[in-house]
């Protein structure tokens, strides 16, 4: 597989697209969060990125803020390519991309449980790996293990 161009990149998105760098044999592309959808279904549609092989976050605690990122590939293309976007650590949320993406369904629950980051229009987004009753988002830097 090889890097998307960031020409290609920044003719579907225009001026959504903040930045497009290579990054470590990835062409990568920052967004606004409420641009992250309609970003993600564009890219999906006209660079044929069919597969979501990750969805996760980063907590950058010492910025005050959230980094979510996907990992796209078009199988027919032979392409890769990631999407993140920055978010608040309190209140992060973005729509949902499980209908573009069926593997986002776990990914996003996975994501909510382990950060916090909510995503509107998902129908479930109950723990995937913690009991229901947990408490905290185990992948924050500022997690406290309870007693």
């Amino acid at each position: 597989m090889t890097p998307v161009s960031p020409e290609e990149v920044s003719a579907v998105l225009g001026p959504r697209a903040l930045e497009v760098a290579d990054a470590h044999g990835w062409t990568v592309c920052r967004v606004e969060p409420d641009q992250w959808y309609g970003c993600l279904a564009d890219l999906n549609r006209s660079l044929e990125m069919d597969y979501l092989a990750c969805l996760t976050a980063v907590d950058l605690l010492e910025e005050g803020r959230m980094e979510l990122v996907v990992h796209l590939m078009s199988l027919r293309r032979r392409s890769r390519l990631a999407v993140k976007c920055f978010l608040p650590r309190d209140g992060a949320s973005v729509r949902s991309v499980r209908d573009i993406w069926a593997a986002a369904d776990w990914l996003e629950r996975e994501t909510h449980e382990m950060f916090g980051i909510n995503f509107d229009g998902h129908p479930d987004l109950s723990n995937l790996l913690l009991p229901d009753e947990w408490e905290g988002h185990p992948l924050r830097k500022d997690y406290v293990e309870p007693d």
